[in-house]
């Protein structure tokens, strides 16, 4: 009924744990030392996880470094677990995939139950929002076992809750009803008294779904009592969301509006539930006829959505906007009658004028109304211009969110690409093969970081040239350093590049850095790479170069045979630029030079 709400039910298996203050239990960082330090800093990290994010990877990077510092893998493993976190946070699937695989590693060769549980739960999340339910069941059963080993009841519980919901996903409501009485019960004997509200509700949406409203009703409304016990809003709003789509089903609208309302009342801080409220009250209202109400409350929901249009929903926009779009087409017709009724006025006064020259008698006072009539008369077509020009504006608005709501959309798709690419990857064993996927890896990345630029940006035309190549570099290294010391420098003049130029110059970057980490220092351990933009008159000069071993042989040999260069060339010849290689003992570098008139500006 509401995937929101069965996201917010499964991260609550992520075992982030809010803590009392630091302060107030006489920790402190300055005066702890070894593992009293570490627990100290993954406290702080684990209670600013849900709070602020950005502080507690501070913390976590902080723990990570300290903990390699004194050997302690339980903390290196947490460390991995908490920045996995933050990555899923903020829906980068592949880092947080990577970062929980290394916790995964550290648990399991430390013999840690309970931190093998929690990874392997995280990572059927993972697998549950990227719609591979398969490998979220394999995932969430395997955390189960492991719960069951240590006696952890929670767990359990979390599990039996997490493969419920995969089950409505697949449409097996009989088996995640089954599932989630098996966490009810579990939560019931823990006295877990919110918990059993959350199973509660979903065992009721899960009835709904059946087309057992009654049942579903009962459910929710024992749910609801719950929530109202313990005082918790966001879980009142929920279920009260719950309950105003039972009774929209059986048809007591009234019932359902007046839930709805509540909803958006209690819950107007939690923009996840409020959302899927605004898209439930869109559709009530059109069922009524309110098409004003519908549009409104359907673009209410428009802007907070972040998650992936569903056929029907999208069935339901357009028929919504269609409606909209013939009242706004009346709007115009009138519009345009006015505009024809200015221009009889205006013959008119013409008509005024002429017989006033021709009456020398009235001709002072005709003179004066005609002045008087031709202010108002321009005053009239000023105010029905600003109104037009406001309508232009708007249009371009809505343009223009579309677009970015486009460029945000290529982006995730590609990230999604990037994952199955990664997943792929791990069961293969040719070396040759794995190359190829990473290469692969790499280029959908640096369009992925051009699309999240543009998304980003307050252009949609011209792009921050600097941060992304930052972001680009920052990538790369991360994905080729390895346990070298390779140091990235990076030195871009202030320019803008449109998107034209962007997409074939972060590809040829893409390449030539790639190819420095992964060729340039093979017998070195330590090296630089640097990567120069520079703008003179309108043409760019673009290098990377490198202190590594220089090329192996003739360059042009070189060119025929690397696909990396080869591809460097023909994103060369499109840009209309030259190239010109240097190589030697010393290093490599690599210098092209084009054009950058921007689309808008004259040759």
């Amino acid at each position: 009924m509401r995937s929101q709400v069965i996201i917010f039910f499964l991260l609550l298996s992520l075992k982030v744990y809010a803590t009392n203050c630091l302060v107030s239990q006489g920790c402190s960082l300055d005066q702890s030392k070894g593992n009293a330090k570490a627990e100290i800093l993954e406290k702080i990290s684990k209670s600013l996880l849900s709070v602020s994010p950005i502080k507690s990877i501070k913390y976590t990077n902080e723990l990570l470094k300290y903990s390699q510092h004194i050997k302690n893998k339980h903390f290196e493993a947490s460390a991995y677990s908490l920045t996995g976190t933050y990555y899923l946070q903020g829906n980068e699937y592949l880092k947080a995939i990577n970062y929980y695989i290394k916790a995964l590693h550290l648990f399991e060769e430390i013999k840690e139950n309970k931190g093998i549980s929690s990874s392997l739960n995280n990572l059927g999340i993972i697998s549950y929002m990227s719609y591979d339910f398969n490998k979220a069941i394999y995932y969430f059963k395997r955390s189960l076992l492991m719960d069951k080993d240590v006696g952890d009841q929670n767990g359990m519980a979390g599990s039996y809750n997490n493969l419920g919901n995969i089950f409505i996903q697949q449409q097996k409501y009989d088996s995640a009803i089954v599932y989630f009485l098996k966490s009810y019960h579990i939560h019931k004997i823990q006295k877990n008294i919110s918990d059993q509200g959350l199973l509660l509700a979903n065992i009721g949406e899960t009835y709904a779904k059946t087309g057992k409203y009654d049942t579903a009703l009962q459910y929710c409304l024992a749910a609801l009592k719950i929530k109202e016990e313990t005082h918790e809003n966001q879980g009142i709003a929920v279920v009260m969301n719950d309950l105003g789509e039972i009774y929209g089903k059986l048809g007591k609208l009234k019932k359902a509006e007046y839930y709805f309302t509540k909803s958006l009342q209690i819950g107007k801080e939690y923009i996840g539930d409020v959302a899927v409220t605004y898209f439930n009250l869109a559709e009530l209202y059109k069922k009524t006829d309110d098409f004003k109400n519908a549009f409104l409350y359907q673009r209410l929901y428009t802007s907070l959505r972040d998650s992936t249009y569903t056929i029907e929903k999208n069935k339901s926009i357009l028929e919504i906007e269609e409606k909209y779009e013939t009242e706004k087409k009346k709007q115009q017709i009138i519009l345009l009658q006015k505009e024809s009724d200015i221009k009889d006025l205006k013959l008119f006064q013409n008509k005024i004028i002429f017989i006033c020259i021709i009456s020398a008698l009235l001709g002072v006072l005709a003179l004066a109304l005609f002045f008087y009539n031709r202010y108002k008369i321009k005053k009239e077509a000023n105010k029905i211009l600003s109104i037009a020009n406001q309508k232009i504006q708007q249009s371009i608005d809505e343009k223009n969110i579309l677009l970015q709501e486009i460029h945000h959309r290529v982006k995730n798709n590609l990230q999604l690409v990037s994952t199955l690419l990664s997943w792929q990857s791990e069961g293969v064993k040719n070396k040759k093969v794995l190359s190829i996927i990473n290469e692969g890896q790499s280029r959908i990345q640096s369009m992925a970081l051009i699309h999240e630029c543009i998304y980003q940006s307050e252009s949609l035309a011209y792009l921050d040239v600097k941060k992304y190549f930052e972001d680009l570099l920052n990538y790369l290294s991360t994905s080729y350093s390895n346990d070298k010391n390779i140091k990235v420098h990076s030195f871009i003049d202030n320019v803008s590049l449109d998107i034209d130029k962007m997409v074939p110059t972060g590809l040829m970057v893409n390449e030539l850095v790639s190819n420095a980490f992964k060729y340039a220092f093979s017998h070195k351990n330590n090296g630089t790479v640097e990567l120069s933009l520079k703008e003179n008159n309108k043409m760019l000069t673009l290098t990377v170069s490198d202190d590594g071993e220089g090329l192996p042989g003739n360059v042009d040999e070189i060119k025929s045979e690397s696909l990396g260069l080869q591809l460097v060339s023909v994103l060369v010849k499109q840009l209309k630029g030259t190239m010109k290689i240097t190589s030697d003992k010393m290093g490599t570098s690599f210098e092209i030079i084009f054009s950058n008139i921007l689309n808008n500006e004259p040759a």
